[in-house]
């Protein structure tokens, strides 16, 4: 399974691989975090931006982004990247101060301006909230993060009355059914084992 980042916000798929964060409402209404201001760079008013896209120089690819309340609207044009940080400059941002003014700001694309994905592959966003049951359909927790450092997407589940949460790696093994348009991941779990079984449920490591 693979998660596209689609914007490419963030997608997964089964067969590998953040949008980031959606807020509530109907699909094509969500609002989906595609990156952030983080910096500002020289005198004329760029600005650094961690994008969460999968290819990070597509994060103006689908129009002007926004702020979460919807009160500004940033037309940017990329000056270099590195990594997942960009530099850019917006549209009307002439000054450092101007730029620094923006230090913090999560910038958002409407859900529908997103391209379909393929079968059996996935936004991020859209696997955020899952519930998650096993194969009998017992409730097993929630999915309340996903991310890929570099070995495959993981998503990570808060089980009830369970302090932990676990990660498991997003894949057709351990995740054979997933129904977004119910809200339901069926997941068949490996089970945590002194050994070095190669599908591990572990505990999350508490990241800051």
């Amino acid at each position: 399974m693979a998660i596209p980042k689609k914007s490419e916000s963030k997608t997964a798929s089964m067969t590998t691989k953040p949008a980031a964060n959606a807020n509530s409402g109907s699909k094509k209404d969500q609002q989906i975090c595609i990156g952030k201001i983080v910096g500002v760079k020289g005198i004329e008013g760029a600005v650094k931006i961690y994008s969460y896209t999968e290819d990070p120089r597509h994060i103006g690819r689908y129009g002007a982004l926004h702020s979460n309340d919807g009160s500004r609207q940033f037309n940017i044009k990329t000056r270099e990247f590195k990594g997942n940080v960009i530099v850019s400059k917006i549209e009307g941002v002439e000054t450092r101060n101007a730029a620094e003014a923006l230090v913090g700001t999560e910038l958002f694309v409407w859900r529908s301006t997103l391209p379909e994905l393929e079968s059996r592959k996935f936004y991020y966003a859209d696997l955020l909230g899952l519930g998650v049951v096993d194969e009998a359909g017992k409730s097993l927790g929630r999915v309340v993060s996903v991310y890929n450092y570099g070995g495959g997407d993981v998503i990570e589940i808060a089980k009830p009355r369970q302090f932990e949460p676990i990660c498991v790696l997003f894949n057709e093994e351990n995740f054979p059914k997933v129904d977004v348009g119910a809200g339901i991941l069926t997941a068949r779990l490996p089970v945590e084992s002194n050994d070095d079984a190669p599908m591990m449920a572990h505990k999350a490591a508490r990241r800051k």
